[in-house]
């Protein structure tokens, strides 16, 4: 993303990608949905209908303290008094340099749940990527394979013989 001479469409990258937002949220956001002192992005109105919030990361409030405010738009665009309508330059120049193919800016969201998943649980990721329903978030954005699944049983594994010795020498 530091290739983009555009700072607004580097904030756009930086939202994608750390917050898991549809392209949709990151192009209607308005200055006024953030808190930055506490952290928070207000989403007035989302895919499944009712204004939702989620927290953002340091690294995020940061990124938003140090842009320029030129309108009521996050991700300036040409028309201060509009939402920019896309990213498609910006999404060709990243694709471009980190040599991607066939990859969508929605692939973005994809891997944020995949990797929020992997570390934090399927509850959490659908909560964060704000899904009305758990189904969704395990078939399309966390789909975990047997590798994935392997170190709970291994850690379980060792509970299990951590419990036998205890008992034994109790």
């Amino acid at each position: 993303m530091d290739n983009l001479a555009d700072p607004y469409d580097k904030i756009a990258f930086v939202l994608l990608t750390e917050t898991g937002a549809r392209k949709s949220e990151v192009l209607r956001a308005r200055w006024k949905d953030f808190n930055l002192d506490e952290g928070v992005w207000r989403m007035p109105k989302t895919k499944s209908g009712p204004p939702q919030s989620i927290p953002i990361a340091n690294s995020t409030v940061a990124a938003l303290q140090n842009l320029e405010k030129l309108g009521e738009f996050v991700v300036a665009g040409k028309d201060l008094t509009e939402p920019r309508k896309d990213l498609r330059v910006a999404w060709e120049t990243l694709k471009t340099e980190a040599k991607l193919v066939e990859v969508t800016v929605h692939d973005l969201r994809r891997t944020f749940g995949y990797r929020v998943a992997k570390r934090f649980g399927i509850h959490i990721t659908s909560r964060l990527l704000r899904h009305s329903n758990i189904g969704i978030t395990e078939r399309v954005y966390a789909p975990l394979g047997l590798d994935d699944l392997r170190p709970a049983m291994e850690g379980q594994d060792a509970e299990i013989i951590e419990l036998r010795r205890d008992k034994k020498e109790a």
